[in-house]
């Protein structure tokens, strides 16, 4: 018999509610027998990437709830991460609580209180940390949440003060907030100085970047790394001198991953920065 494929939007709240459930009470059972082998909880959990970890973190369960054994390897793993270890298991869209990787990254005592302008200011030791293991790190700041760029934008960190959760390597996760994605997109070429412009139809948003004329052999290579992203529409008008992209097709409610994100900013940064940031 074939999978059935599911439409969730399809559902209503209370036949999600009884999914979730029933699969929590499942995968709870799956837990204490992945956590009871401690080979292979930490070389090969079940839960592919422990993403049931996330999906409890994510949840609001609290820390002591949570499958110890489990969490204390992904605080080992997210440490070797950020030290540019190998990890057997793949850090991509991984959580962690705040007050354990501000730990992790050098600060000790208390968690500091909810004014984001402290929080900032008792990041710098996280920050200093980064610095020894990666060449760029950069920090921005929006609402209640800070975003870490690593080496441009080969990884991101979202650290939301609001939950007290720290997302490592953001990759999967999507951004469906409209506010959001026109100020990373902001930020982004400000971070690599490149003019832009942000725009927008019913039908789509667009992002426009402004650069000097390009030699048709690279106009061609960057054509050929923008069409491998799955972006709805993409151009160059006015001579090659502007790039158009179409970098999602509902304005209104976005759904674009931070890895297309990622991978836009990796391509502009490779062809129009001269990989210099």
């Amino acid at each position: 018999m074939k999978p059935k494929k599911f439409k969730v939007e399809k559902l209503d709240s209370e036949t999600i509610d009884l999914m979730f459930n029933q699969l929590a009470d499942e995968m709870e059972k799956t837990c204490r027998a992945c956590n009871a082998d401690r080979i292979t909880a930490s070389f090969e959990p079940v839960c592919k990437d422990r993403w049931w970890l996330d999906v409890l973190i994510g949840s609001g369960v609290s820390k002591s709830e949570l499958p110890q054994f489990c969490y204390q390897r992904r605080r080992e793993e997210v440490e070797r991460f950020l030290k540019r270890k190998t990890t057997l298991v793949k850090i991509e869209d991984s959580r962690i609580f705040l007050k354990d990787f501000l730990e992790l990254t050098g600060r000790t005592g208390k968690v500091p209180p909810k004014d984001l302008e402290e929080y900032l200011h008792e990041l710098q030791p996280t920050i200093n940390f980064l610095r020894k293991h990666w060449k760029s790190v950069q920090a921005i700041e929006q609402d209640s949440m800070v975003f870490i760029f690593l080496n441009t934008f080969e990884v991101i960190i979202k650290i939301n003060f609001a939950t007290r959760i720290v997302t490592v390597n953001l990759e999967n996760e999507f951004i469906t907030d409209d506010a959001l994605l026109k100020f990373l997109l902001k930020r982004g070429s400000e971070m690599l100085n490149l003019p832009f412009d942000i725009f927008q139809t019913p039908m789509a948003l667009y992002f426009q970047v402004k650069m000097e004329a390009l030699p048709t052999e690279k106009i061609n290579d960057l054509m050929e790394s923008i069409q491998s992203i799955e972006v709805p529409f993409h151009r160059f008008v006015d001579s090659s001198s502007l790039l158009t992209i179409g970098v999602t097709s509902n304005p209104e409610h976005p759904n674009i991953s931070f890895g297309v994100l990622k991978s836009i900013f990796g391509v502009l940064f490779k062809h129009l920065s001269g990989g210099k940031a």
